[in-house]
């Protein structure tokens, strides 16, 4: 009897981990910001790609301008179809309280998700908001570096820690920076633009830094002032990202409710 008690629960035990390990891996992974607007904005999507299907899970979640929504998980193999939670003045009873704002085609990752951080502009006028796609896994940019891209019509001399480069309209540098001070805990950019055969310092300001960030930085300008948008973030488990193991279908109606964003510093 013991050793029928013994084998039930090791047998049980097998059977649970394979379940866990049986736990597929989403195609991609992703995060939105609004770009070129201010304020933010309710959005939803299913996280298996079928919204053909009356029941299909879907996820609720908010995004803002300045930093990135919490990370989220797809699995579908099409277009992920962004939809936008509409007021409830908007919709009836019985009517969907959704509707598609953009289908953006996300990269498939080979074993491992991509990863990708989507700069989402709404538009009052069009049913199709603009959408930008940008690669954001640790491939391309590893823990402890940092892309910066350039927007500005004319060459921006830039100093990010001890590094020093020169950034051109359109280009990307990635860099990997060493603090100044070697225990700091903070990080300084400053811009230099060309004056008068000089280089004339024109932005600076500093952010909490540790190594295990990394992120990208975009130069630009807003009102005659350089404007700097920094998009960074700790790795972190793909368990802890919306949507991650859910179901295709859903037993009960979606809730709508607003999720609160997480971005960086």
């Amino acid at each position: 009897m013991k050793v029928f008690i013994f084998l039930s629960i090791f047998l049980t035990t097998v059977l649970y981990s394979q379940e866990q390990v049986a736990q597929p891996l989403p195609k991609a992974l992703f995060s939105i910001m609004l770009w070129n607007t201010q304020g933010s904005q309710n959005l939803a999507y299913t996280p298996w790609g079928n919204d053909f299907d009356e029941n299909a899970t879907v996820i609720p979640f908010t995004v803002s301008s300045g930093m990135p929504s919490k990370k989220c998980s797809f699995y579908g193999t099409g277009e992920l179809n962004l939809l936008r939670q509409k007021e409830p003045y908007e919709f009836n009873e019985g009517e969907s309280p959704y509707e598609s704002v953009s289908k953006i085609r996300l990269p498939s990752g080979e074993g491992e998700p991509s990863d990708s951080l989507i700069l989402l502009t709404p538009s009052e006028e069009k049913k199709t908001w603009t959408t930008r796609n940008l690669s954001f896994d640790e491939k391309t940019i590893p823990k402890g570096y940092f892309s910066f891209t350039s927007q500005l019509a004319s060459p921006v001399g830039l100093i990010f820690g001890q590094s020093k480069f020169t950034l051109s309209r359109g280009k990307t540098e990635r860099v990997k920076p060493s603090p100044i001070d070697k225990d700091g805990q903070v990080m300084e950019l400053s811009a230099y633009l060309p004056k008068n055969g000089k280089y004339e310092k024109v932005f600076s300001r500093k952010w909490p830094y540790s190594p295990d960030l990394r992120g990208m930085y975009f130069i630009g300008m807003q009102r005659n002032r350089i404007r700097v948008s920094r998009i960074v973030e700790f790795s972190s488990p793909v368990e802890n990202t919306l949507g991650y193991g859910v179901p295709r279908l859903s037993t009960t109606a979606p809730e709508v409710k607003s999720q609160p964003t997480i971005g960086g510093f």
